[in-house]
């Protein structure tokens, strides 16, 4: 798809390169088109766009505001609008945020979405090996981040940033073009089995049943064929506080 929509975006003429009134979302549309579709073949997930307010994000906000009989129903606040969410719109959780703008939002928004779901696990192995991301978008480029607990406290944050990745204005090296997909399919990798141990890992405490060895774990720990998550996703994360 992402090929396809490519190679019609660099034959158009005028070039939309040198076209100054296109909008972020018409980029967003063409120059990453695998971001509108990332989970959306996972059941239960959708890649929700068009500003929708984040439920952690709602959730927090309205956290402690409590009514009384003397008093009006407080009037609810609405949380922080995000670009895109990937959210599981059965359960109502919500995984992965998209922002166009201000950076600090985005990380303070992927923050609460990762300590509520560390919260409704509340599993040890979980904690250890959850990751979490958060994409800026703009104009042609796109830059994620990630964040996990460090190790079993859930209290200290690893938060790594990537290097950022910009659609060229033309084809004639393709090498920046899988970079990017690259990036991408690994964070959709990761994302896979964050969710499916999450799923797996509260299903089993409602069952009242200890979990098995979850069959995804070889993506975060080395063991079967030694296989290593910071190699795969090419650096390891960094503590920033």
């Amino acid at each position: 798809m992402s090929c396809k929509t490519w190679e019609l975006l660099y034959k158009r003429e005028p070039s939309p390169f040198v076209i100054d009134d296109l909008s972020e979302s018409y980029w967003a549309r063409k120059s990453w088109p695998l971001l509108l579709e990332l989970l959306d073949d996972v059941k239960n997930m959708y890649m929700l766009d068009g500003e929708k307010t984040g439920i952690e994000s709602s959730r927090r906000r309205n956290q402690g505001r409590t009514s009384s009989s003397e008093e009006d129903t407080p009037r609810k606040r609405f949380g922080r609008k995000l670009d895109m969410i990937a959210r599981d719109v059965v359960e109502k959780k919500d995984w992965a945020i998209f922002l166009k703008e201000n950076r600090f939002d985005l990380f303070r928004e992927q923050l609460t979405i990762m300590l509520s779901r560390l919260d409704e696990a509340h599993d040890d192995s979980f904690q250890k090996v959850a990751r979490f991301f958060g994409i800026y978008t703009g104009d042609r480029g796109f830059q994620a981040f990630e964040l996990r607990p460090a190790g079993e406290h859930s209290y200290v944050t690893l938060h790594h940033v990537y290097h950022p990745h910009e659609l060229p204005t033309n084809m004639n090296d393709l090498k920046a073009h899988f970079q990017g997909l690259t990036k991408l399919l690994q964070i959709r990798m990761c994302l896979l089995a964050t969710i499916e141990m999450y799923r797996s890992t509260t299903k089993a405490a409602e069952d009242g049943t200890c979990q098995e060895e979850d069959d995804m774990w070889w993506l975060y720990e080395g063991g079967k064929e030694g296989f290593n998550a910071n190699l795969f996703m090419a650096s390891s994360p960094s503590p920033q506080f």
